[in-house]
């Protein structure tokens, strides 16, 4: 039996001692250590999927200890992305690779793992210095008894950088329309005013509140041209269709002023 003890130490599945009344257990024994082995060999081949899936993505991968904020392991694209070496990367501090400070890494590392936060979107650093753009997707996986992190990082660098210039030129029309002398308004489908310039206030003696949520007709419109503003209003919601004409308006004294209409349809947030 000691010998038995040292050999399942070692790796063994199990023994039965060579006696008459042990021998009843061979079957059922035989059954587990096949079953046992099948389990391990399925355990084999799913670590060698993933190790293959790690290895092989084209999209950068790295396993952190989310504890220390140290580098695990890095895949060939994650090298190949950041420019470090593979033995470089294995070692390194998550915040070397960021432009973060360490506080702000390791703070965002346990919200991962505690918090389940499983997507942030963070500034990079590469080894030639130049700053990036990533969105990173999380999990945590168990090795060795052991809570890592794993994150999937894609750069966004390009997609940043389009939506900061639409930002800017939303920035800069919104900013022509508010202070252009001409006339400028924004009609909802359902017929309520979304915006008035400063101009078109001013000279109709409205503040935004006034008129911001309300019926544009029945605000700026004398009843009985309605229909044919209306038919203008129709013209525009025709995708792509621009409408002119000469309507008038009211202000909030009762003037009525003459305005030559352009309109055309406006899509998106704007």
């Amino acid at each position: 039996e000691e010998i038995a003890v040292e050999v399942m130490r070692a790796g063994l599945d199990d023994y039965i001692l060579k006696s008459p009344e042990h021998e009843v257990r061979l079957t059922a024994s035989v059954k587990a250590s096949l079953a046992r082995a099948a389990g391990r060999r399925r355990l084999r081949e799913a670590e060698g999927r993933a190790e293959s899936l790690f290895e092989e993505s084209h999209a950068p991968m790295l396993v952190i200890d989310p504890q220390t904020g140290i580098v695990v392991a890095a895949n060939p694209a994650a090298c190949r992305f950041y420019g470090w070496p593979r033995e470089k990367m294995a070692g390194m501090g998550a915040w070397e690779l960021s432009a973060d400070s360490r506080e702000e890494v390791l703070g965002r590392l346990r919200a991962a793992l505690d918090e389940g936060e499983r997507y942030f979107q963070a500034p990079h650093r590469l080894a030639n210095g130049q700053v990036c753009e990533v969105e990173i997707y999380t999990g945590t996986m168990q090795v060795q008894g052991r809570s890592l992190l794993y994150g999937i990082i894609h750069d966004i660098t390009d997609r940043k950088l389009a939506e900061e210039a639409l930002r800017r030129e939303r920035d800069f029309n919104r900013a022509l329309v508010h202070s252009s002398p001409a006339f400028f308004v924004a009609v909802g489908l359902d017929g309520k005013t979304l915006m008035a310039n400063e101009a078109m206030l001013q000279a109709l003696g409205y503040h935004a509140d006034e008129v911001v949520g309300q019926e544009f007709l029945r605000r700026f419109i004398p009843e009985e041209v309605w229909d044919e503003v209306r038919g203008l209003f129709r013209g525009v919601a025709d995708p792509g269709l621009y409408v002119r004409g000469e309507i008038p308006v009211m202000a909030s004294d009762g003037r009525r002023l003459l305005v030559e209409w352009h309109g055309q349809p406006v899509t998106g947030e704007d």
